[in-house]
């Protein structure tokens, strides 16, 4: 797409950067979501706003949008996701798993190109899944749906110790830690979703994950494992890309890197 193609969402012309990265600028400007948010969602293009937005009814509205500086894809995103409650604690036991919850993670599943986990963390998976995608236990649909499409992605696992992973579409990350989950970046344009709380850890020391989707629970436990507990060298800067509000009081988040 050139600098003079338009994209007409929600009565409003844009002038759209050749290269995708950065926020959505775009989308909190105007306030607008539907249609627009999910267009900046997807290509995720960093923008300047140029002129403004004349307040009440006047469509068509027109905004010109210029890239900033140059811009490279952004591809090959590592994003650790987790339930976190309100006090940082990050048991799996503490969230709410429900027909709003579950839907978000299996889209934010299918959306990424692999997942990764720590041995520990691929292993209670692999207790629990495959019975439901073989349907040898009862599940209701949403469960179901994650469970095959969990099944048919493909799944790394850094692991020292194990080294055969029946489990469909598991493969396995030894050695240096940084060259191999860097190889799995580069290799998966699609991006890297990272499901284990002290693999995570290790790779932000590390300055390899980019994004960050959390679900924050309601709730106040007064224990741990928290997030993070084992340390980072310096204090994570964030920019908040999205925060959406759930009925069950939870708030789905969505944070990029902003050091």
């Amino acid at each position: 797409m050139s600098k003079t193609d338009a994209a007409f969402v929600t009565g409003c012309s844009f002038r759209l950067p050749d290269s995708v990265q950065g926020a959505h600028r775009v989308a909190d400007t105007l306030g607008a979501p539907g249609p627009l948010a999910q267009l900046v969602e997807r290509h995720v293009y960093t923008v300047d706003v140029v002129g403004s937005i004349p307040a009440g009814p006047t469509p068509p509205r027109t905004l010109a949008v210029a890239a900033s500086q140059s811009y490279a894809p952004r591809m090959g995103l590592l994003t650790f996701s987790i339930n976190v409650t309100l006090d940082g604690c990050v048991d799996h036991r503490e969230g709410i798993a429900d027909e709003k919850t579950h839907p978000l993670f299996t889209q934010l599943m299918e959306e990424s190109g692999a997942m990764l986990w720590g041995r520990t963390t691929y292993e209670m998976m692999e207790s629990a899944w495959p019975a439901v995608a073989r349907g040898d236990v009862e599940a209701d649909s949403t469960m179901r749906e994650w469970a095959l499409k969990l099944d048919a992605k493909p799944k790394y696992v850094v692991s020292s110790t194990r080294e055969v992973f029946p489990w469909a579409n598991s493969h396995r990350i030894a050695g240096d830690l940084r060259a191999g989950v860097q190889k799995l970046k580069d290799e998966t344009p699609a991006g890297v979703l990272l499901g284990s709380i002290s693999l995570a850890a290790e790779l932000d020391r590390l300055g390899l994950v980019d994004e960050y989707r959390f679900l924050v629970q309601p709730r106040i436990v007064g224990h741990g494992p928290t997030l993070y507990e084992s340390g980072l060298p310096s204090t994570r800067r964030l920019a908040l890309i999205s925060a959406t509000p759930l009925r069950n009081g939870a708030i789905w988040t969505h944070y990029r890197r902003a050091d």
